[in-house]
């Protein structure tokens, strides 16, 4: 398409919008509800809202609009499409225990992002903190619906499999949503890693990387690995470094390593029973 053709592509559809948003038609489906409007005229939220008989997420009351819209309710859509907790959340129990903006108040002052939580978890955490309120971590129905597990977290995609290691390493102090024991029980990376192997574990890692990462975090070995799996390994297979002129200088390695390192393998009293009389 060239330049002439995109600018009159362009004017047609001004054009078209202007048309559209001219037209009684379409102009009606296209009103921006405002809470913020409604609560300038002094609407109660109770009045705009009725609960529900099970205390789930109450409905909207159309028979309240038209003590004020004599011409029926007209059609309205909401600013920013927010993503809702689930039909299992208690909102009755909440109706009693916290105003309405103490959780809506992106949705009464107008600040709500699409695709953001309705309320964000923050909220909820520091709300139960201040007023002593408990919930187990596994009764995750308590706020959310059935089958919630069945679909995978927003950042459970892409390159989440390359990096998934090092984020379950700070999962224990993250938090709600992060934590992967709400959905993964504590034997799931061994069970999966028994057949399918750590990226990071490739021919050269088991030449010369395994060493020095279990020297860095031996806690994330032992997540697979038993402490004595280096020992029956190493016992037949010697390090790399211990090779060549390393009976000269294994002084200095045991210094630099205070003796732990070389404890995987040899006992405390291995160093005295060979230098015994040298």
């Amino acid at each position: 398409m060239n330049t002439k053709a995109k600018r009159r592509f362009v004017a047609v559809a001004v054009a078209l919008g202007c048309l559209a948003l001219s037209s009684p038609f379409i102009a009606s489906e296209l009103v921006l509800f405002s809470h913020s409007m409604h609560i300038d005229e002094d609407a109660e939220c109770s009045q705009c809202h009725v609960e529900t008989e099970d205390g789930s997420a109450p409905s909207v009351n159309k028979e309240y609009c038209t003590e004020c819209h004599d011409d029926g309710v007209p059609s309205y859509r909401l600013p920013a499409r927010a993503v809702k907790m689930g039909g299992g959340f208690p909102h009755g129990t909440h109706v009693d225990a916290a105003e309405c903006k103490d959780c809506h108040e992106a949705t009464i002052t107008e600040t709500q992002k699409a695709g953001a939580l309705i309320v964000p978890q923050e909220k909820c955490t520091a709300c139960h903190k201040a007023k002593n309120v408990k919930v187990s971590s596994a009764n995750c129905g308590a706020c959310h619906p059935r089958g919630r597990r069945q679909k995978p977290p927003s950042d459970h995609e892409g390159n989440w499999l390359l990096k998934h290691g090092a984020e379950s390493r700070w999962s224990a102090v993250s938090g709600h949503t992060k934590d992967c024991s709400s959905c993964h029980r504590r034997d799931a990376c061994a069970t999966c890693h028994r057949t399918k192997r750590p990226q990071s574990h490739t021919g050269l890692w088991r030449l010369r990387g395994h060493g020095l990462a279990a020297g860095w975090d031996r806690n994330s070995c032992r997540t697979c690995h038993e402490t004595g799996a280096c020992i029956s390994c190493h016992k037949t297979n010697r390090p790399l470094n211990h090779s060549g002129a390393w009976s000269t200088y294994h002084s200095l390695a045991a210094e630099v390593e205070g003796n732990s390192h070389c404890a995987v393998c040899h006992s405390p009293g291995y160093c005295i029973s060979c230098h015994k009389g040298k």
